[in-house]
Parts: C-alpha cells; sequence; structure tokens
C-alpha cells in the first residue's frame, strides 16, 4: 500500500469537516424526529382531553337531568301537600263536627229511650186496667 492510500490517523481540515457536517446532519434528523414525536404526544393528549371534555359534558348534562327532575319532584311535592295551618283547620272543623253529631246523637238516644219507656209504661198501665176489669167482671157474675 501507499502511503496516499492509508488511512490517516490525523485529523486534517477536511476530515473533520466531514465529520462536523455528520455530527449537524445527525443533530438535525434526530431534532425533526424529536419534533415529530412531540407532535404525535401533542395529537394524543389533545385527543384525550376532547374525549374528556365530552365525558364530562355528557355526565354534566345527566347530572342537570336527574337535577331538575328532582326539583320538579320537590316542587310536587310542595304543591301537593297539605300546608299545616290549613290542616288544622279543616280538622278542627271535623272536630266541631263530630261533637255535633254526637250531641244529635245522644239527644235522639235519649228520645228514642223515651219512646220506649213510655210504651212500656202505656202497655203496663193497659194491661193493669184489662186485668182491673176482668177481675171486676168475674167479680159480678
Amino acid at each position: 500500500m501507499k502511503e496516499k492510500d492509508k488511512p490517516s490517523s490525523r485529523w486534517n481540515v477536511d476530515s473533520l469537516f466531514d465529520y462536523f457536517k455528520a455530527l449537524i446532519e445527525a443533530e438535525a434528523r434526530s431534532t425533526d424526529q424529536r419534533f415529530i414525536d412531540q407532535e404525535k404526544a401533542v395529537k394524543a393528549a389533545l385527543a384525550s382531553a376532547e374525549t374528556a371534555v365530552n365525558k364530562a359534558e355528557y355526565n354534566s348534562e345527566k347530572w342537570r337531568d336527574s337535577s331538575n327532575e328532582w326539583r320538579d319532584a320537590m316542587d310536587d311535592r310542595e304543591v301537593k301537600f297539605l300546608p299545616r295551618s290549613e290542616y288544622q283547620g279543616a280538622h278542627q272543623a271535623l272536630i266541631d263536627r263530630i261533637g255535633f253529631l254526637e250531641n244529635r246523637v245522644t239527644k235522639n238516644e235519649g228520645t228514642g229511650q223515651g219512646l220506649k219507656q213510655g210504651w212500656g209504661y202505656l202497655v203496663g198501665a193497659a194491661g193493669f186496667i184489662l186485668v182491673l176489669i176482668g177481675i171486676f167482671v168475674a167479680l159480678k157474675k
């Protein structure tokens, strides 16, 4: 081999130029790849964030629906339930009416009892008179 064909173990301007040129190109490729990787990561993160936002909106809408149902149920409860003041007035009116009806029943029972006793006395007196008449007629014969 000739001296020219042997690889040189020493650095020269051409070899340094080639070395740095290769280093810069490798770095540029590496930087481009990093940008590509970062872009992919950002796209994946945005897609995940969009999915999360959609789920959150869906859950929020469901919560609002159930909240509205609950609110409607509470409104219905307030409309349908009887307030205490109205209940107390109606309850007192019923108590008064029951008292009135009890008085009427008591009077009717008293009147009925009196009529029964009156009829009993009348029948007894009529029977007694008939017995006396019977005795009187029997003694006259």
